[in-house]
């Protein structure tokens, strides 16, 4: 009896022990680094000068046989065509068979992320919505950090925010109007931000493009920082966020309904 409670005391040691460590370990402060460059997003997370990548996609590039133009094609002699003058006693020789355009090559089956675990199938929607639509990547991610700061006790601060964005339209009068109306749309957003949460800046810059060359350019990096606890939550609530998922495509959703 004296052995079986000496190893319940133990037991129960080892038990707070753990649970201290785990508690301590949600109170540390965590930050999540997040890179965005045309074709490639990353997120890792950053805790003191420790920096460990959670996921990162990269977009596929275009197969290079894609573009490779076929060959010219010998066409056989129409009929009423004089042939050429043979020297006489030549032996005829057969004609070679015009060259058959190869098949098309059939895609590779892939399939579906969510069965086969496969990275990218979130990030590629985030990939994708950051180019065509960054402001509503913005508007998510601003919603669920006022929901944590309304309902959580823990702080949270902007570290190291670098942007560089370019903007370009159709044509050069297009393309005024509209760096003109997103530089006042992101000076209102960055001071309500600035109200919320402590930010931090390294480089803000927004220009007009109107050739287009400097798209490759574009970049968005910074660390959000809070407590651990905190991190995960928000990081639970933007993975899980609807406009996030992936999208099922057209052939698909047309079959499901």
């Amino acid at each position: 009896m004296p052995v079986l409670l000496l190893a319940l005391k133990i037991l129960a040691g080892l038990l707070l022990a753990i649970l201290l460590l785990l508690v301590a370990a949600l109170l540390l402060p965590l930050g999540i680094a997040v890179e965005y460059r045309p074709g490639r997003i990353e997120i890792a997370a950053v805790c003191g000068p420790v920096r460990r990548s959670l996921r990162s996609y990269r977009a596929p590039a275009a197969k290079p046989g894609a573009q490779k133009k076929q060959e010219a094609q010998p066409t056989a002699p129409t009929p009423g065509t004089p042939e050429t003058n043979a020297p006489p006693g030549a032996e005829e020789t057969p004609q070679a068979e015009p060259l058959k355009p190869a098949p098309p090559e059939e895609p590779e089956h892939t399939a579906p992320v969510e069965e086969t675990g496969q990275k990218g199938g979130k990030l590629e929607r985030v990939l994708t919505l950051l180019e065509e639509d960054p402001a509503a990547v913005a508007a998510c991610l601003w919603r669920h950090v006022r929901w944590l700061g309304r309902h959580s006790p823990f702080k949270m601060r902007v570290r190291h925010l670098y942007v560089f964005w370019t903007v370009t339209c159709e044509d050069a009068a297009a393309t005024a109007v509209a760096f003109g109306a997103e530089m006042a749309a992101l000076n209102t957003a960055l001071a309500a931000v600035q109200q919320a949460i402590p930010l931090q800046s390294d480089r803000l810059w927004l220009e007009p493009d109107f050739t287009g060359m400097r798209r490759a350019e574009r970049r968005i990096s910074g660390t959000v920082q809070a407590r651990a606890i905190l991190m995960l939550h928000l990081l639970y609530r933007v993975w899980n966020d609807p406009l996030l998922q992936p999208q099922p495509e057209p052939a698909q959703a047309a079959q499901s309904a």
